[in-house]
């Protein structure tokens, strides 16, 4: 009885009267979010791709060319007399290896497609969050307010911190996943977040 009493008198976590609850408005920008989070990560998952294939490119005839070279070079000097030919091959092989090493470090591959595949796998981490927001009934989700401040603090931190996604791919996923260039108007209460339209001057 005493027990009973005791969780009766627990106050119960109440929705302050400010804050909005969620609407056609709400849940609109936050799946329009969702759409961009989606369009990141599948951008991000391609040009990991892309520069992972552009490591391989470089790497595989690199490791082949030094091999190739490295072995002639030993066989000329156990050799003695070196026709010129053979001297210009191994010089050619020579040469084209190191210029594609270099080129394999001064584009990075390697490095910026790790880059691209954890920006990826954040962003899969985020649109699993907000895909579980979704996934509840209206009334069982937290605050709307509390989750788009989480959703765009997070957009903002990935944006900073992930390499850049190539313009013309990220057009493409532009219209591949229907992105918007403004989010919708949402409407809380009375107050309608109303985006200007561009001057003339502009």
């Amino acid at each position: 009885m005493t027990e009973r009493r005791t969780r009766s008198a627990t106050p119960t976590k109440a929705r302050p009267a400010s804050s909005p609850a969620w609407d056609d408005d709400i849940e609109r920008l936050f799946e329009s979010w969702l759409r961009r989070v989606a369009a990141a990560e599948a951008g991000h998952r391609r040009e990991s791709d892309v520069m992972r294939r552009g490591s391989l490119m470089l790497g595989i005839p690199v490791v082949v060319l030094t091999t190739i070279a490295g072995t002639s070079v030993f066989a000329s000097i156990q050799r003695g007399d070196v026709p010129t030919g053979v001297r210009v091959f191994i010089g050619t092989i020579s040469i084209l290896a190191a210029v594609l090493s270099s080129l394999q470090t001064f584009l990075r591959f390697g490095m910026r497609s790790e880059g691209h595949r954890i920006a990826a796998f954040r962003y899969e981490t985020l649109r699993r969050e907000m895909i579980q927001i979704l996934a509840l009934p209206r009334a069982a989700r937290p605050e709307p307010v509390t989750e788009l401040d989480h959703v765009r603090l997070s957009l903002d931190r990935y944006a900073k911190e992930s390499p850049t996604i190539d313009e013309r791919r990220w057009a493409k996923l532009e219209r591949q996943f229907h992105l918007s260039k403004v989010p919708p108007d949402p409407q809380w209460g009375e107050h309608k977040i109303r985006i200007p339209e561009p001057s003339s001057d502009d």
